[in-house]
């Protein structure tokens, strides 16, 4: 009888250890903390938050790693970097206004990988729902790299 006592009493304290896990205080406490960062975000006056200056600095990253276009970079962010879309939005901007990005020469860059097309697949390749160049940054990549 009381290895049954003891098995319910272990039984019943690992329940209370898995709902007290599911409903932390900490939890709470972080949801807040975005909620903070996100208020400070949309005000154009406040201080870039952490999540924005990481944002930034990872985005600077991938563009030393390999050619993106704007939206296949966001895009990047909110997957890999698993950033909010607006927060992504943001590093993305930010680079634009401190001059640090030239997404025609994104476009040229990444078309340069693409040797074995023909400029018409090229094109289609950039304008495509991966690589999401637009339309005048792609022709001007062919223009550079196939003709």
């Amino acid at each position: 009888m009381s290895k049954r006592i003891l098995s319910l009493t272990l039984t019943f304290l690992l329940i209370l250890l898995s709902l007290s896990a599911c409903s932390s205080p900490k939890d709470d406490a972080y949801s807040e903390n975005d909620q903070e960062e996100y208020e400070q975000s949309i005000d154009a006056d406040a201080e870039p938050t952490k999540s924005e200056d990481a944002a930034y600095e990872a985005a600077k990253e991938y563009l030393s790693l390999l050619p993106y276009s704007k939206q296949s970079l966001i895009d990047e962010l909110v997957y890999k970097g698993e950033y909010p879309e607006e927060i992504a939005e943001a590093a993305v901007s930010k680079l634009e206004a401190n001059g640090e990005v030239d997404w025609v020469d994104q476009a040229i860059q990444r078309a340069q990988y693409m040797d074995d097309l023909t400029a018409d697949e090229a094109f289609q390749e950039l304008t495509g729902d991966y690589e999401q160049y637009t339309a005048d940054e792609a022709n001007a990549a062919i223009d550079a790299v196939y003709r």
